[in-house]
């Protein structure tokens, strides 16, 4: 099968996680490792499981501004987002990204 995404695996580094948010929210609670396909992989589940923290750290882990934007306008009003970044493992192909745009959530 040809590979023809940017972004291959993801997986929780699971040594020294702190305990509470984000890592009580439930899609973490059993999370070990996401396979994306090649094409287009689809975050589905109920208000409030953690898809859009998982994803915001996925941005955020490949240099995506929290609050949103192009991949090098970095800005901030306030830190909104969650220390999740920085417990993911992230396999990556050989094509690097040229272009792309994170749209932030903000909380109010």
């Amino acid at each position: 099968m040809e590979f023809n995404g940017y972004l291959l695996s993801l997986r929780l580094k699971q040594e020294h996680l702190p305990n509470g948010y984000p890592f009580n929210i439930p899609c973490l609670k059993s999370f070990e490792k996401l396979d994306f396909h090649p094409n287009v992989t689809f975050f589905t589940g109920e208000n409030g499981v953690g898809k859009s923290t998982l994803i915001e750290a996925i941005a955020v882990y490949l240099g995506f501004n929290a609050e949103g934007g192009s991949k090098h306008f970095n800005f901030r009003t306030s830190e909104t987002h969650s220390v999740l970044y920085n417990y993911l493992a992230i396999t990556k192909s050989f094509k690097q990204i040229k272009d792309g745009f994170f749209i932030g959530r903000k909380f109010l």
